[in-house]
């Protein structure tokens, strides 16, 4: 990792860098600003000098926040008032997005793939017409990512991969945050009906439960003697089921309930209550429900 020269040339400048957009918002209060129109100022140092401020930003390590500003002007404009300059905005705003990891990664490179691999109509005409669907790309991982999961708010992304980590991505910045604690690949990852808590299950035959907040490890549950595949909270987020597949055998809690053939034993399951399914590599699903009483299993 290079290390910034001392004195650091950007310091001058990381202020305004950082919280100019604030300064003209709240100088706009009344949407009354000059600079904030079609080939106004901003529109004018925008088009001049866009790539050059995410340069400077990733130099900083600020560019999450550089995407949160340009989203806030977005935010601000109306495109019936100034229609030029809000679809500027917007375009710089999918074009930092699009290309966050690698400006991250290299600055220089906001000259060169970014603008290469952007749309026809984007900054600079190139490769395809328009934005496709896709909005930005995660990267982080140094292995498969067997897993995947929204918070109930939409704002942050859980995933679980084959190098052993569990990861927190920012959805709208891609800001990330690293857990690390087991010592196997990662099967399986959710969260907590209030967002606040992740858990993830491992080949390492644990399942940890971490603050999605801060990524800190809330706590370590033993007990499996074999690979965890599925994760879930409970409706209430108060409990995890107790239902789940262990080797070759249907279990609640620590009984073992059932033994399962081999054509029946799942690639992946999931539990709610008292039913749980099971996903098959023949690509077929099985429901089976345990009622109270004598052990009922029902299966569909």
């Amino acid at each position: 990792e290079v290390e910034p020269p001392v004195p650091d040339p950007l310091a001058a400048v990381q202020y305004s860098c950082l919280y100019w957009i604030d300064h003209l918002l709240d100088c706009d209060r009344g949407h009354t600003t000059d600079e904030l129109k079609d080939d106004g100022s901003v529109h004018q140092f925008l088009r001049a000098s866009y790539i050059h401020w995410l340069e400077a930003l990733s130099l900083l390590r600020s560019l999450p926040d550089g995407i949160v500003m340009i989203a806030k002007l977005e935010n601000w404009l109306k495109a019936d008032e100034c229609h030029d300059l809000h679809a500027f905005i917007h375009d710089a705003r999918r074009f930092v997005v699009y290309n966050r990891s690698v400006i991250e990664q290299a600055p220089l490179q906001s000259y060169c793939s970014a603008l290469v691999f952007s749309p026809e109509k984007s900054l600079k005409p190139k490769v395809p017409a328009y934005w496709n669907a896709l909005l930005q790309t995660l990267e982080g991982h140094s292995g498969s990512v067997n897993s995947v999961a929204f918070s109930p708010d939409g704002k942050q992304v859980v995933s679980g991969s084959d190098d052993k980590t569990v990861r927190l991505w920012d959805s709208a910045t891609g800001a990330l945050l690293t857990l690390e604690g087991h010592s196997d690949w990662v099967w399986s990852v959710a969260f907590s009906p209030d967002g606040k808590q992740v858990v993830s299950g491992s080949d390492d035959e644990t399942v940890r439960l971490w603050d999605a907040a801060t990524g800190a490890l809330l706590q370590t549950l033993e007990g499996h003697s074999g690979w965890v595949n599925s994760v879930a909270f409970s409706p209430d987020g108060k409990l995890l089921p107790t239902l789940r597949v262990s080797s070759q055998w249907i279990t609640d809690g620590t009984a073992n309930l059932l033994w399962l053939p081999s054509e029946y034993r799942p690639t992946c399951e999931a539990a709610w209550d008292k039913t749980l399914v099971l996903g098959h590599s023949s690509g077929n699903i099985s429901f089976l429900q345990l009622k109270q009483g004598p052990k009922l299993i029902i299966m569909n």
